[in-house]
């Protein structure tokens, strides 16, 4: 009984103390909670403190030039950041700031002006001071590269604000990659155009897009990249950024297009004379070139004409000041900026160096060469081939001239001709070189057949004409010397048999060389080529139809193939470039101020187009008459199977000496040579 009556009591003391301790875990547990749940709303009210914290003030500029350090690795301007001596980005990266109500920042921009660096000044501000999602694109994956490797990951290193922000991502994998950027509160994606699902894949605050014009237009059919970026900003309300920046590409520009929307703004200096604010424009630029040295570059002020060189950018540039031109934006609350290259400080790009640039463009005779320099020097498109020279600039432009039709100027040292063969008349353009590569139109000429005649007539008045007027004519140039034609080309696709019999039965054939267009050619000039007639051969195969000629064709006759596509190309590039007012400019084309408007109507006659089942350029005619240009063609092709291009001044003073004659008898005012025992039945160009 006692014993029942222990191990009852026991079992009740075991209860009670059960009891006791289940008591004490879920006070514990309460305890435990309440704990965790004042750490959760504690780190809560830090969150929410960060997010009510307002940004701070001061804009991206000052923040940079206080924090910022460059190492020298990455630029010559090392140590801490300056907008000293490119105070024009102070306002494209203040426009970026968080408080500032514009969205949108269009910079097109020409090259060595610091763009690149202002686009990283902007991001880091926000990694620092407003954290949030950051989309950094480039045109391709080597640039994507470079840029990371070479620029942003050293400035990043070399400053310990920045890289003691970033944070490794929720794997545990590093933070810091050549696509991704993790910070405190933030992200940082790097994509590459040539992977556009990098541009649609988070939601992201800050757009930066650099260079856009190099995007693919349709990138692998998911359209438009700069249209896919900025979507992902779309959930941001009125609170997102995005900054475009590019130099130009000639036609369909992106950077242009975005430009045009904007309230296009553009930087104003005063001049260091008379203080009158102007842009920097290369349309006033003078120079002078001694040698191949340029010298004396200046741009001359067009208040007081004062002449403003490359050094007094130091004062002009802090004293610029952005005005906008378009007071109807079509993009609500976009900015653009526009600067060319002409703008860079002193000791990055001078003007010096642009005009050589300049000059070494048109040397080249290279369309690629002059897009470049228009395109990164002076940030303008450069009109391509596909672009025809305006006739009424050159027809005004012409009237300016110094020279009137027939006249030789002293400065050419050769002259060549081209020719077109028609049914009833051959037309002949003379022009003169000068040790420039100078074009200098010198007459135009339309030999007809007599009556009962056509070109096919070997007999024909016109071939008389053409061969005592052109290929035996003498001119006198203005210093009383006499010059011949050093080479003349003429056409042989019409009446071909005629035309390769009179070149057969001319005595100096070394003078005189047959020429065939050829559209598909990839040269200008062929090597000499080769025809040995031995049956009746079709000469327009293409249309399927023969021709049958009054003659027989004997012997072997010898010419070349002309690129009339490229030459055309090249044509319409040097008829678009404006001389300066001391004429020193390569490769320029010269008229005589008694040309009519017909000249310059048939010089730009035709069109290139694209065939669309073949991607080839064609060349459309726009007009009936063309003449003019197939004979400046012929002329260009001239010079070419000479290759004047390559003569030095040693071998243009051999070739006057052996075409031109001293003064002698000849009147100095005398236009050409007149000779006996010709009949010219219409001299020079009536149209």
């Amino acid at each position: 009984m006692w014993r029942r009556v222990l191990k009852a009591k026991s079992k009740d003391q075991e209860k009670e103390k059960e009891e006791e301790l289940q008591g004490l875990d879920k006070v514990l547990k309460n305890q435990n909670t309440r704990i965790f749940m004042g750490q959760v709303a504690l780190q809560f009210l830090n969150d929410l403190s960060k997010i009510m914290t307002p940004v701070p003030p001061i804009g991206i500029t000052e923040f940079c030039e206080n924090n910022l350090i460059l190492p020298r690795e990455v630029t010559n301007e090392h140590g801490y950041y300056s907008c000293k001596k490119t105070p024009y980005l102070r306002e494209v990266m203040n426009c970026m700031h968080p408080n500032d109500p514009c969205n949108k920042v269009v910079f097109w921009s020409g090259t060595q002006l610091g763009k690149t660096q202002g686009l990283f000044n902007i991001m880091f501000y926000y990694m620092k001071n407003d954290p949030c999602g950051i989309l950094f694109g480039f045109s391709n994956d080597g640039e994507k590269k470079k840029m990371v490797s070479s620029r942003l990951d050293p400035i990043m290193n070399a400053n310990k604000w920045i890289s003691d922000l970033i944070v490794s991502s929720n794997n545990g994998k590093s933070g810091n990659t050549l696509h991704m950027k993790n910070f405190k509160g933030g992200f940082m994606t790097i994509a590459s155009a040539q992977s556009p699902a990098s541009f649609r894949s988070m939601p992201t605050r800050l757009v930066c897009l650099d260079e856009i014009d190099a995007y693919p237009t349709d990138a692998n059919g998911e359209g438009d990249i700069v249209s896919l970026a900025a979507k992902r900003t779309s959930t941001f309300g009125d609170t997102y950024k995005i900054y475009l920046s590019s130099t130009t590409t000639n036609k369909m520009s992106k950077i242009m297009a975005e430009y045009e929307n904007t309230d296009k703004r553009k930087y104003y200096v005063p001049c260091p004379h008379c203080g009158k604010m102007q842009l920097i424009d290369w349309e006033r630029f003078s120079w002078s070139v001694e040698g191949t040295k340029v010298t004396d570059v200046y741009m001359k002020c067009k208040e007081c004409g004062y002449h403003i060189h490359n050094e007094d950018k130091v004062t002009m540039l802090p004293q610029g000041k952005w005005i906008a031109t378009n007071d109807t934006p079509t993009a609500a609350n976009a900015v653009g900026f526009w600067l060319s290259g002409l703008y860079a400080p002193l000791g990055w790009q001078s003007w010096e160096k642009c005009v050589t640039e300049y000059i070494e463009a048109i040397s080249s005779r290279n369309d690629a060469k002059l897009s470049s320099f228009y395109n990164c020097i002076l940030a303008m498109p450069y009109e391509t081939d596909k672009d025809v020279p305006k006739k009424e600039r050159l027809y005004n432009e012409s009237k300016a001239s110094n020279y009137t039709r027939g006249e030789v100027k002293d400065e050419v040292v050769f002259l060549t001709s081209g020719s077109d063969v028609q049914k009833d008349r051959i037309e002949t353009e003379v022009v003169g070189w000068t040790r420039l590569g100078r074009c200098v139109s010198i007459d135009v000429f339309k030999f007809y057949c007599n009556e009962g005649t056509t070109t096919r007539d070997i007999e024909s008045q016109c071939w008389v004409d053409y061969q005592n007027e052109i290929l035996d004519g003498v001119w006198a140039k203005r210093n009383g010397s006499q010059i011949r034609i050093v080479i003349n080309g003429l056409d042989r696709s019409y009446n071909t048999p005629t035309v390769n019999a009179f070149w057969a039965q001319y005595n100096q054939p070394q003078r005189f060389v047959l020429v065939r267009g050829d559209i598909n050619s990839k040269d200008r000039v062929s090597a000499m080529k080769e025809y040995k007639p031995g049956k009746k051969v079709d000469y327009h195969k293409k249309r399927k139809k023969a021709l049958n000629n009054d003659f027989v064709e004997t012997g072997k006759y010898r010419y070349i193939n002309v690129g009339v596509a490229i030459l055309k190309s090249e044509i319409y590039a040097l008829l678009r470039l404006e001389d300066n007012p001391q004429h020193t400019i390569r490769n320029i084309n010269e008229f005589p101020n008694d040309y009519d408007e017909e000249y310059f109507a048939q010089l730009t006659s035709e069109i290139p187009t694209v065939n669309p089942n073949t991607d080839k350029v064609i060349w459309k005619k726009m007009r009936d008459r063309n003449e003019i240009l197939d004979m400046h063609v012929y002329n260009y092709a001239m010079w070419y199977y000479i290759e004047a291009q390559k003569l030095t001044d040693k071998d243009f003073d051999a070739l006057e000496a052996k075409f031109t004659k001293a003064r002698n008898v000849v009147n100095a005012t005398t236009k050409r040579v007149k000779k006996t025992g010709r009949r010219i039945l219409n001299s020079g160009l009536n149209l």
